[in-house]
């Protein structure tokens, strides 16, 4: 509180951010360049931005494989009994992974089309032609006694050539998207599109959002045969496509979208990796060579932090071993930064004409070195980076995950089960109440078998009804929590819109005992898993094909591919035209055979 005034005073969040840097931080960002610590100070905030989710990630994946949280699984060793878990959550995310993925990688089809844009006016060279081409016509039509010399007629014979060169224009158009998707088929075919897809599916299932990274256009070495069947290894450039993992992806605290703000991809790259780009454009050769000499003397090993808990849940080597690897932790920066930062690191000054502007860049920062800086160069300043929630929350990067879903129903579920198994291994015999002070000397209570004598000794209150083993059998209760478990996996159902009849289960009952009801109830299940195919559509299939439709656009040298179209996705139309195909096949088998 302001004392001179009385008023409370509010920070903004740059502020707090500022006031939370330890003087360590501030002061060895002194030392640094001005691109180096403006990076860095990106990192710093995303990090901490991200570190509630990070958590969240760390949950969905302990669930989906099978893993108590470290509190929960404490207090059951405490308590003692069953610590087994039931794989509900992984049942829901395979089902959900396998029922996209059969709509997003259809076989022999694409979940994507071109659809050229419609051309309601011609460029005006083209008009000037067409207007000289229909004058000279009507000229000529004049000269022959074949239409009367008045411009009703010379207007219509114009409105005609045009409606002909529009329509010759947009069959030209529909030619070249034809060419264009079967250049963008075959990219993606040598790109790994339909491995990078899967693993994004996964992502898609398991985590908050999902991120595919490409186009990329990298370098690689392809075998072409030279003659007398000689291989001769070449080097090409190619594009390609990879998932990236969420636990990597660090965007702005305020980002819906990886192309807002400052977003950060945590890479790892290899030595080689990094000696092969010493000479490349856009690479820093003293920097990188600082690099490389730093790593060989042990350092940036761990500069970064690392989280064990993640490798372990991967089912990754550990931390410990990975660091005696050859990879070097990196951090792959998009965002802003001012003209000024650029030139200060080396980058031309034609490249930048005014210093005090702002240019989208990439940079790669390692330690306190920045090894690359490139301006991007897409038009529309996007990054490679496409991401997808199943469950979107307005406003915000992070959506609802499907295990996030289930949470509550899982853990009864696990509490059930739990309890089924521990009243199941106590139930399972009878319990025996032992009087020691009327067992022989030498008698072992601990093992029993059929037909075992026991030795006894006299009652000591003279009596000969007081039995020194006494048996009782315990209450079995497993009928009562397999109900309750079958009610809150039924819950589950409702919660995740994926019903068990839809991954093979035959418990179905009521409408789903016939199969005209099992179909109308799969329909309606599949209502919500279009919504799904419909945010992975939008968010990663769509930008992504947009992406490599605009590079072909700028450096393919097929001038024969290239036009004004717009990107479609499939994915949900055809779920809902493999509907309607299905109910008129069976509206066609119930119906009656006609007389001949």
């Amino acid at each position: 509180m302001d004392q001179r005034y009385g008023m409370v005073q509010v920070a903004t969040p740059a502020q707090r951010i500022e006031a939370d840097r330890s003087p360590l931080e501030a002061s060895r960002e002194a030392f640094e360049s001005g691109l180096t610590a403006h990076i860095r100070s990106a990192w710093q905030r995303n990090r901490r931005a991200k570190e509630g989710v990070h958590q969240r990630m760390l949950k969905c994946m302990r669930q989906r494989v099978g893993e108590y949280e470290p509190e929960v699984l404490q207090a059951i060793r405490q308590q003692g009994g069953s610590e087994i878990y039931m794989m509900l959550t992984s049942t829901k995310c395979r089902a959900a992974q396998a029922w996209i993925a059969d709509i997003e990688l259809p076989t022999g089809e694409r979940s994507w089309m071109l659809e050229p844009t419609p051309v309601p006016e011609l460029p005006p060279e083209v008009m000037a032609e067409v207007e000289q081409a229909a004058t000279a016509q009507f000229r000529a039509a004049v000269s022959q006694g074949q239409v009367q010399a008045d411009p009703q007629t010379w207007r219509e014979m114009i409105r005609s050539t045009k409606e002909r060169v529009r329509k010759a224009m947009q069959r030209e158009a529909r030619d070249r998207m034809d060419r264009m998707a079967r250049r963008i088929d075959d990219q993606l075919t040598e790109g790994r599109w339909v491995e990078a897809i899967e693993a994004a599916i996964d992502d898609f299932v398991t985590f908050p959002a999902c991120i595919l990274k490409g186009p990329i256009v990298r370098r690689r070495t392809k075998l072409k045969w030279g003659p007398g069947g000689q291989p001769v290894p070449t080097q090409e450039a190619a594009v390609e496509f990879e998932r990236m993992s969420p636990y990597d992806a660090y965007p702005a605290p305020f980002a819906e979208s990886p192309q807002d703000g400052d977003f950060i991809e945590r890479m790892r790259l290899k030595r080689r990796t990094l000696h092969s780009a010493i000479g490349m454009p856009g690479y820093n050769d003293a920097a990188l060579r600082s690099v490389l000499e730093e790593f060989n003397r042990g350092g940036l090993r761990e500069w970064l932090w690392e989280d064990y808990e993640r490798h372990k849940l991967e089912g990754r080597e550990s931390v410990l071993e990975r660091t005696n690897q050859d990879t070097i932790d990196a951090l792959h920066y998009w965002g802003s930064v001012q003209g000024l930062m650029l030139v200060e690191w080396g980058m031309p000054a034609e490249m930048v004409p005014d210093v005090l502007a702002e240019y989208e860049v990439e940079a790669i920062l390692i330690g306190r070195h920045v090894v690359r800086v490139r301006l991007n160069e897409d038009p529309l300043h996007r990054r490679p980076y496409a991401k997808a929630c199943m469950h979107p929350l307005p406003g915000a990067f992070w959506g609802l995950a499907l295990p996030e879903l289930m949470a509550d129903i899982a853990s009864m579920c696990n509490a059930t089960a739990r309890a089924l198994a521990n009243n199941m291994g106590i139930s399972s015999g009878p319990q025996v109440e032992v009087y020691m002070d009327r067992l022989a000397d030498g008698q072992d209570v601990t093992k029993m078998h059929p037909w075992k004598l026991w030795a006894m000794k006299d009652d000591p209150g003279g009596g000969s009804n007081n039995r020194a083993l006494n048996f009782f059998q315990p209450t079995s209760n497993a009928a009562e929590l397999l109900a309750v478990y079958e009610q809150f996996e039924r819950r589950a159902d409702d919660a995740t819109q994926i019903p068990r009849y839809t991954h093979g289960n035959e418990r179905v009952g009521g409408a789903g005992a016939t199969a005209s009801g099992l179909q109308l109830l799969m329909n309606s299940a599949a209502k919500g898993i279009k919504k799904a195919v419909m945010q992975f559509d939008t968010g990663v299939v769509v930008p992504t094909i947009e992406q490599l439709f605009t590079l072909n656009m700028l450096y393919d040298q097929d001038d024969s591919i290239k036009g004004d179209a717009k990107v479609l996705a499939r994915g949900a139309t055809a779920l809902l035209s493999k509907e309607q195909r299905q109910a008129r096949r069976e509206h066609f088998l119930a119906a009656p055979p006609r007389g001949l």
